[in-house]
């Protein structure tokens, strides 16, 4: 076994790989931070790594014992066992909030960054690059939607988790109040970290929008989580 600190070309293909791997998580993460989501930037990044390395050994590792008498490489099997973890990772995003299922948007991007690291990993990189683009493009265009999409009418609630400052409720009335919201009631739960979780039942205007609302909300307020 020979040991040398010179990369040769394979090697430097790979270090290719890992670059476009981490471009791609970025991306992919920087958006998902702006969004103020659970898993951003590191998740992401570190979830398409871990995938891509991954890939590179199932494909690559192994490649001293092949055709050796008796030895049998399946390098799918480290691929597939790449799917099984991430699936536990992304079902720790998902949780129940009262009637709400929440989290799965982040379940299915981690999914997703993941088959990128792994794609890249094992060379494909159109689909891998184009994958990327398509998460970016669903992930912007359906949260921010068209005014169709989130275009509401009737009776609704609104759930925000905010730093205990009581000037903040005040604040968020005046915002709903300006964009013709009627609050029917108040609620108001304290937590042990002195954040506070108020609860509002409205009635929502036809054409409000509800994401240039929770927009407003988070900043001009210490809003830290939005349910609408």
């Amino acid at each position: 076994m020979s040991l040398t600190f010179f990369p040769n070309q394979m090697e430097l293909e790979f270090l290719l790989r890992l670059v476009l791997t981490c471009v791609c998580g970025l991306l992919v993460g920087i958006e998902r931070t702006k969004q103020q989501k659970a898993a951003g930037m590191r998740t992401y990044l570190i979830v398409a790594i871990g995938a891509c390395v991954y890939a590179i050994v199932s494909k690559y590792g192994f490649l001293d014992v092949v055709g050796e008498e008796d030895v049998y490489v399946d390098v799918s099997r480290m691929c597939s066992s790449i799917v099984s973890g991430v699936g536990f990772l992304g079902a720790g995003c998902i949780f129940m909030r009262e009637d709400r299922i929440e989290g799965l948007s982040t379940s299915a991007g981690i999914w997703g960054i993941a088959a990128v690291g792994t794609g890249l990993g094992i060379g494909l990189y159109l689909p891998a690059i184009a994958t990327t683009m398509i998460i970016l493009v669903v992930q912007i265009a359906l949260h921010n939607g068209s005014k169709s999409v989130f275009d509401v009418k009737g009776k609704g609630r609104i759930i925000i988790d905010i730093d205990d400052k009581a000037s903040s409720l005040k604040k968020i009335q005046s915002i709903l109040e300006a964009r013709n919201i009627d609050i029917l009631y108040t609620e108001m739960e304290v937590h042990k970290d002195h954040q506070l979780t108020y609860r509002f039942r409205v009635n929502l205007p036809e054409g409000l929008n509800i994401a240039e609302t929770a927009t407003q909300i988070y900043r001009e307020t210490n809003a830290k989580s939005i349910d609408i």
